[in-house]
């Protein structure tokens, strides 16, 4: 059970995290006088790393434990979403937003795994659930992001979600501590194993499948608050720079 709940968690956070920025984006070219693009070049490298990371991830995933990786992934987000929040250059938020892309790559390739080991024979349920939180994260991004930045200011909205991140790893680090989590398989009734062919197969309409429904989901997440805020101007509780 707690790792079904600490995976989820960490769906949400990190659907959370890569969403965010759009919506602060929006309240930095007021705050900062500068046009959309350049503030959006600052996640690129961020965005890239969350892919090109997640090999390496998952392959130390391996060697010392997913337990240890994610908590690695709690503590090291969180922290780079606060450094963001207390960023005062282009400079710092590059590497802030950067580091929310290094360690945001470690729950794909090591959370997913940890909770399916861990299931049994309640795969499928599990992934339900766990996906359940990772929809939430995407869709409450834009309204925790839009209220903090109107309550507070658009540092908030980076600092309140790296403070529950931190948290939750922290309270990770206890349980790992306390030997909660050893990171052996659950084993299963064994099955057969597929042929080369088969595993071919699914991994060539896996990769085509996933490639194409990210760049569609991504460039949606991305070109949505920009083109509410052009069509709806203080939509969000401040005006346009153009104004």
């Amino acid at each position: 059970m707690p790792v079904v709940v600490f995976s989820s968690l960490g769906h949400l956070y990190i659907h959370l995290c890569m969403a965010f920025y759009f919506v602060i984006i929006l309240a930095l070219e007021v705050d900062w006088r500068m046009p959309y693009h350049e503030l959006l070049e600052l996640w690129t490298l961020g965005a890239l790393m969350i892919g090109a990371a997640a090999l390496p991830a998952g392959m130390l995933g391996d060697r010392i434990g997913a337990s240890a990786m994610m908590v690695a992934f709690f503590l090291g987000m969180g922290a780079c979403s606060i450094l963001a929040g207390f960023a005062d250059s282009r400079f710092t938020l590059f590497l802030a937003l950067t580091g929310i892309g290094v360690f945001a790559s470690i729950y794909h390739p090591v959370g997913i795994p940890w909770l399916v080991r861990s299931a049994g024979a309640k795969k499928g349920k599990a992934l339900g659930f766990n996906g359940i939180f990772g929809s939430l994260g995407t869709a409450i991004a834009g309204v925790t992001a839009g209220a903090l930045i109107d309550l507070i200011s658009w540092r908030a909205a980076f600092i309140v979600p790296g403070l529950l991140c931190v948290g939750t790893g922290v309270v990770l680090l206890w349980y790992v501590g306390r030997g909660r989590f050893d990171d052996e398989i659950v084993h299963t009734e064994k099955v057969e194993q597929p042929s080369r062919e088969d595993r071919v197969r699914v991994f060539g309409v896996l990769l085509i499948t996933m490639f194409f429904a990210s760049l569609i989901y991504n460039s949606t997440q991305t070109a949505l608050p920009k083109t509410f805020e052009l069509r709806h101007d203080g939509l969000a509780g401040f005006m346009s720079p153009r104004d």
